[in-house]
């Protein structure tokens, strides 16, 4: 097998790579600075709600578009074959679910995070629960995603990898910090369109130097590579899209190392990096890193993701510490204390600059830990689970009452946590406890079982030990938009029973009064005994 060897960067490289991050500075100072900046809350967190809708559905594709999903999922197939393809498809599941289930009860409740909504359907402690469970793991995502261009840009070029953390982390934190949502909202859909055409060239390049589509789908065949399922609106399309093709980028990449030359019949081998994560960024500098600026083009590809995750997830973070931390507490402690627009917004810009700087030192720990699909997965199993659960019980079951879900999300969490650690604790034992050998892509539903199981359960034992709790209402807007519809039926039918047996317990008083009245004797109309 011939040694594998990268291609340093040319000077058209770092010249397309320069120009992406002078547009992503120009356009978060553009929006911080135009018709007066971002003066209040509501401009700087929710982009004044006045932004198009193409430009909401680039920054949301962008925001899963991450380069865990550049990197990681390419390394993944390559890693272990085409396994982990079959995950593309809870896209058409999960994407629907959010906009007919969720979305509408979101919307209608003109709420700002959707951490106010556990507030109004379970009380305050359930949503600063929420609230702690999604700042955890959106730091260390945050983190994840900050370290992985980093990690693609020195297994090219050599750069220190901890100058290009701080670089990736105080652009986007200083565009962030500036601009607020409007600034991330262009940006992202700029970013999004970079990240698509760039992964689109990659993988027609990439295949027709592996020898074209069909040598790639034989060479993983005969690996027994390509048995998808051996374990057993506008975003979906382009978001199934992307993943689908960074799937095919794995097989290509395999079917290049391991398979026969076309030419001569040789076999390449695999390239010597140091994680299974640096293989594509590798692969495109091998292939055509010759082409003046391709490189800098799919490296400004990844920072791209990187960019457009991170800013989304500093917003995100920022205006839940505001709003579900800070305001709630500020109310407590002095009822009659106000805050002016102006303070809480240069408030929330300061808090995306702690977070961004806090990503940044999180960041230096993700070095030494799993491959990036694996971590992620991890710790989005370990917190999204008991968030889903609380989540779907409360717009999906009536039932579900504030101790049961807390009990049931807490439970669920701990049980995340409690794997993650053992895991890596008793990694590589022969003696491994059963759990802790259970495949990252279980997390998920290990956690979101447990939630609503417990939950369902324990809401169910308190009402029995509070009867208070059957009589308690709903407020319908805090339900499922046909959740909602058979429940006022329900109670339509109930008030209708109700108002039958009222009548019915009056004309039997009535009845038991006369009786009681004439064996007493008494005169009905003076009141005397006869």
């Amino acid at each position: 097998m011939a040694s594998r060897t990268a291609n340093s960067l040319g000077v058209l490289d770092y010249i397309v790579f320069a120009v992406l991050l002078i547009i992503t500075v120009v356009t978060g100072l553009y929006h911080g600075l135009y018709k007066g900046g971002q003066n209040t809350t509501k401009k700087f967190i929710l982009a004044d709600r006045k932004v198009f809708s193409l430009p909401v559905a680039l920054t949301i594709l962008a925001s899963f578009i991450s380069p865990i999903t550049l990197l990681g999922v390419p390394a993944e197939i390559y890693t272990y074959g085409a396994e982990y393809i079959p995950s593309v498809l809870q896209d058409f599941i999960m994407l629907p679910t959010v906009i007919f289930l969720f979305a509408p009860v979101f919307y209608g409740l003109d709420i700002m995070t959707s951490y106010q909504y556990l507030d109004r359907r379970y009380g305050y402690p359930m949503r600063c629960f929420g609230a702690f469970m999604f700042l955890c793991q959106t730091t260390f995502y945050t983190a994840i995603v900050m370290f992985t261009p980093a990690l693609a840009i020195e297994a090219v070029t050599g750069f220190n990898l901890w100058i290009l953390i701080l670089l990736t982390g105080i652009v986007c934190t200083f565009y962030t910090t500036i601009g607020g949502l409007r600034a991330v909202i262009w940006t992202d859909a700029f970013m999004s369109i970079v990240m698509f055409s760039t992964i689109v060239v990659l993988i027609i390049t990439g295949t027709n130097a592996a020898g074209g589509f069909t040598y790639v789908w034989e060479i993983n065949k005969m690996a027994n590579r390509t048995d998808m399922f051996q374990s057993l609106a506008m975003n979906i399309p382009m978001l199934v899209g992307v993943l689908v093709i960074c799937c095919l980028q794995g097989l290509v990449m395999y079917a290049y190392y391991y398979g026969p030359s076309p030419i001569d019949g040789t076999i390449r081998g695999p390239p010597n990096t140091t994680t299974p994560d640096q293989i594509t960024v590798f692969f495109v500098s091998e292939q055509f890193g010759g082409i003046p600026g391709y490189q800098g083009l799919y490296i400004s590809c990844l920072v791209a993701g990187s960019l457009s995750t991170i800013s989304s997830n500093l917003n995100a973070m920022s205006a839940v510490t505001l709003i579900d931390v800070i305001r709630p507490i500020r109310v407590t402690i002095d009822k009659r204390k106000t805050s002016t627009e102006r303070q809480d917004t240069t408030l929330t810009k300061v808090l995306v600059s702690v977070y961004g700087a806090v990503c940044i030192a999180l960041a230096y720990v993700c070095v030494n830990l799993n491959t990036l699909v694996a971590l992620f997965n991890t710790i989005f199993g370990a917190v999204g689970g008991p968030l889903l659960g609380s989540f779907t019980l409360g717009m999906l079951w009536p039932r579900a009452n504030t101790y049961g879900v807390l009990i049931g999300s807490v439970t669920g969490f701990l049980m995340g946590i409690w794997c993650i650690i053992g895991s890596y604790v008793q990694a590589g034992r022969s003696d491994m406890f059963g759990l802790y050998k259970l495949s990252f892509q279980w997390y998920s539903f290990l956690t979101l079982s447990t939630t609503v199981i417990l939950s369902l359960i324990m809401s169910e034992f308190f009402r029995r030990l509070d009867p208070d709790q059957n009589i308690k209402e709903i407020d319908p807007s805090l339900l499922s938009t046909f959740i909602r519809k058979k429940s006022s039926t329900k109670s339509a039918l109930l008030d209708k029973e109700e108002m039958k047996e009222r009548k019915n317990k009056t004309k039997i008083d009535n009845r038991i009064f006369k009786m009681k009245v004439s064996s007493s004797g008494e005169d009905e109309q003076t009141g005397t005994r006869l």
